[in-house]
């Protein structure tokens, strides 16, 4: 496909997109004259970076969406101290490299009140929330989800989040079991956190949480053949130690439901802000018990431009020792080493 036709199709495919959040806002627009409808708040980031990509066989140039979203959501009052609330949000390929240019991320209808909270449809797990802002290269290829299994947003869900209690909430993600392309019903998942404090430190320096997933269905980016079923322990700590530092750190366990290899690891992070300025490093290592690791070190720099938009440069390498579970690890082979480079921008509207 030449390049005026893949621009043709794109220019189609954003001013259908244009037209009906047109009319979604037409129709939204007129249901509020004539009721107690909430306003509507659309929302979403653009975060598109240029970097050098060596996945292990030789390096290239490419433009990366970093999953950019947009999405819509609202919330009304529906009884004293009761609230509901939706959203929908959607992952927008802005490098145009993809034929769908949407995909779904969080969507779902809940409720707010007294009771805490209850979100129904497609979201984040509890394990998957609980990480907070401890994966502090999340969407970028430093992402935890590349070693780890555990960054699921399933749908089907249904997740409750208690009020807190002397600073501490429980989550609880289940997720309903469908029936597979032999008709056959599958087993049922869920996800549990319980969460200490909040990971943007409003209620205090110290961010904490334990979690745990019971059979969902998960994969590693960066290593084929992990697709399965999957009971993950993981504790997530976060703290700001002062002077513009904040410290994380992750201990993650996993266990394939169906071959029962196991895999430990671990994820620690440092964040350095000062003024407009931030200094990221991370490093994450998994181990398989059938011998091989996974590691990963990145680095970045940020520079905040306003509340809404920064500049930003990173650099990530892995050394893949397991590199596909569908095959018996041998020591003898070197292992896979990948890097990326590159500088982008993040702007939140």
């Amino acid at each position: 496909m030449n390049n005026r036709v893949a621009d043709n199709q794109m220019t189609k495919s954003l001013t259908k997109v244009a037209l009906a959040s047109g009319l979604l806002l037409g129709y939204l627009s007129s249901a509020q004259a004539d009721s107690e409808l909430d306003t509507v708040t659309i929302y979403g980031k653009a975060n598109i970076s240029l970097q050098s990509s060596d996945d292990g066989e030789g390096s290239f140039t490419e433009l990366k969406s970093n999953a950019s979203r947009i999405g819509f959501k609202g919330r009304l009052a529906i009884a004293e101290d009761i609230d509901v609330f939706y959203r929908a949000e959607f992952e927008v390929d802005m490098d145009g490299d993809e034929d769908n240019v949407f995909e779904h991320r969080n969507i779902y209808v809940g409720f707010h009140g007294w009771f805490g909270e209850l979100y129904l449809g497609r979201n984040d797990s509890a394990l998957k929330q609980s990480v907070g802002r401890t994966d502090i290269f999340n969407d970028l290829e430093g992402d935890i989800v590349g070693l780890f299994v555990g960054e699921n947003r399933p749908s089907n869900s249904i997740t409750y989040k208690s009020s807190s209690v002397a600073n501490f909430r429980v989550w609880i993600t289940y997720i309903a079991p469908e029936q597979n392309a032999l008709g056959q019903k599958e087993e049922t998942q869920s996800s549990y956190a319980l969460v200490y404090g909040d990971s943007r430190f409003e209620n205090g320096p110290v961010y904490l949480a334990l979690s745990a997933d019971v059979g969902v269905t998960s994969l590693m980016a960066r290593v084929n053949g992990s697709l399965g079923r999957y009971d993950v322990a993981r504790a997530t700590g976060q703290v700001d130690v002062g002077g513009g530092f904040i410290l994380g750190g992750i201990y993650h366990t996993q266990k394939n439901i169906t071959t029962q290899q196991k895999m430990d690891g671990f994820n620690a992070s440092l964040r350095y802000v000062h003024e407009a300025f931030v200094v990221r490093a991370q490093y994450q290592s998994a181990t398989f018990d059938q011998e091989g690791t996974n590691a990963g070190l990145s680095l970045g720099f940020d520079y905040t431009l306003n509340e809404r938009a920064k500049l930003y440069a990173f650099y990530s390498g892995f050394s893949i020792e397991q590199s596909d579970l569908a095959t018996d690890y041998d020591p003898a082979l070197a292992a896979i080493k990948q890097k990326y480079a590159g500088f982008g921008v993040e702007y939140y509207f």
